[in-house]
């Protein structure tokens, strides 16, 4: 009976690992709320590191866009910038 409660407490940390960068990234991509506003825009942006975006919504008090990088974390950018929309064009391409 221990071996049986081991085994399915171990399968069940197992399911829940894996790539958590993936996991965030999904959460915050399917759950995206108006409190995803930008506050503050960073001051360059590398298009290499970044691997999705969506632009916040109309009841933020500026405009932006956040960009997922590759390892999940989200970066707010200006998107009157010509190097954000350059980035945006470029992962429109990748299908993004």
């Amino acid at each position: 009976m221990k071996i049986a409660t081991a085994a399915f407490f171990f399968l069940f940390l197992a399911s829940g690992l894996g790539s958590p960068t993936d996991g965030y990234q999904q959460l915050v991509l399917r759950y995206h709320h108006p409190p995803d506003c930008c506050f503050s825009y960073a001051p360059k942006i590398r298009c290499r590191f970044m691997e999705n975006y969506f632009e916040t919504t109309n009841g933020c008090s500026q405009p932006g866009v956040i960009f997922v990088t590759k390892r999940g974390r989200l970066v707010c950018a200006n998107p009157g910038d010509r190097e954000v929309q350059e980035c945006i064009m470029k992962l429109e391409e990748k299908g993004y």
